[in-house]
């Protein structure tokens, strides 16, 4: 295994949280920095956007070389997925390519949606800021901001977000059918397409939508799940289920890991207070 590897990530993260569990699973030597999309969004800092130009998470510097999708920075750490058709493969990928943001801010409470739209609007105003200081990434801060645009539209949007209920719906009936009668997504033995399924319900049940993976309506689904949330590296991930209030977080910082792996953020934005103050 490499060991010139750094992974930013952030820890509520989906995407994150599988890298994660395809760290944990092959016991990769890893540097992980924490890069928050939370309340700091310190993942629309220049320094990570130079990184990475299209400010997400996660990504895995190896050998000095950036590597942004998840099915890359599987087969960075732990080899490409072995003796797959296309469609296989398109089917190890299904969960993570699914994930749509439009659909957890949809989700937000009624009682939640004026903050989730200020949320918005303060970032698409950092990036701005971030942009006239730094006009050499405007394009791309641009793009984050039609981003943050298309979630603020999504925010309340009840016909819309129904629809991508449905659609998700039917992904796990076929997925109850694929995985009935198997203990791996694929083969004999976890892969990476373990740690993108697990960490896409884990996301679904966060955002209350336990029903979809529950033992009546997907009872081979839920089996599966509580199989792969026994395994160490769903605790070591911190890969999390818990019900959380928005589909984006607010929180000021990321939620501590108890392991010395993972580090503090190398990058960070100042608070509300001291951009007021500066």
């Amino acid at each position: 295994m490499q060991s010139d590897m750094t992974l930013y990530h952030d820890p509520k993260g989906m995407a994150s949280q599988a890298a994660r569990l395809i760290l944990a699973e092959n016991g990769a030597a890893c540097r992980l920095h924490v890069v928050s999309a939370g309340f700091s969004s310190a993942h629309l800092h220049p320094k990570f956007a130079a990184i990475n130009p299209a400010m997400t998470l996660p990504v895995l510097v190896s050998a000095g070389r950036p590597v942004c999708a998840l099915n890359e920075i599987s087969d960075e750490i732990a080899g490409a997925v072995p003796d797959l058709s296309a469609d296989q493969r398109r089917w190890v990928w299904s969960a993570a390519d699914y994930w749509d943001s439009l659909l957890a801010v949809g989700l937000v409470k009624p009682w939640m949606q004026g903050a989730a739209r200020f949320e918005l609007r303060r970032r698409m105003q950092l990036a701005r800021r971030y942009a006239r200081k730094n006009p050499g990434l405007a394009s791309e801060y641009e793009n984050k901001i039609s981003e943050f645009q298309r979630l603020e539209a999504a925010v309340g949007d009840e016909e819309k977000t129904q629809a991508r209920l449905r659609r998700l719906d039917e992904l796990f009936n076929r997925f109850e059918k694929h995985i009935a009668g198997r203990a791996f997504v694929f083969g004999d033995s976890w892969s990476a397409a373990d740690a993108a399924w697990t960490a896409f319900i884990a996301r679904l049940r966060a955002l209350g939508l336990r029903d979809i993976v529950n033992r009546t309506r997907h009872p081979a689904t839920s089996v599966y799940f509580n199989a792969m949330k026994r395994r160490p590296s769903f605790a070591a991930a911190g890969v999390r289920d818990a019900r959380i209030l928005l589909g984006l977080s607010l929180s000021q910082t990321s939620t501590p890991f108890t392991s010395a792996q993972f580090n503090a953020a190398p990058f960070s934005t100042p608070t509300l207070d001291q951009r007021s103050a500066s």
